[in-house]
């Protein structure tokens, strides 16, 4: 397994308020900065599988689609999303 990994990895989400017990990011900063992400990670016509808590997977589900979170159904603990970026306009379709 060590050897598939790639060590040399630096994330592309920065994080730039110093965010703590009591002092969280908030609805639309998550999703902002989730978009972003995937839009740093993302190519015409790939597909990206996105595995993270419920609430990140929700709220990008928003931003991505401009639905509700209810369109998407409740996600909890740990969820995945596959999404195909269907333009380099930023239009992106839900697979799951």
């Amino acid at each position: 397994l060590s050897e598939a990994m790639n060590v040399e990895y630096k994330s592309k989400s920065k994080v730039e308020k110093p965010y703590c017990w009591g002092n969280y990011e908030t609805r639309q900063e998550q999703r902002t900065r989730m978009r972003q992400t995937m839009e740093l990670l993302s190519k015409e016509s790939e597909t990206i599988l996105c595995v993270s808590h419920g609430g990140p997977i929700t709220h990008l589900y928003e931003e991505l689609t401009g639905n509700s979170w209810s369109e998407h159904g409740e996600s909890t603990y740990t969820c995945i999303s596959i999404y195909v970026q269907e333009s380099l306009a930023g239009e992106w379709k839900t697979l799951i």
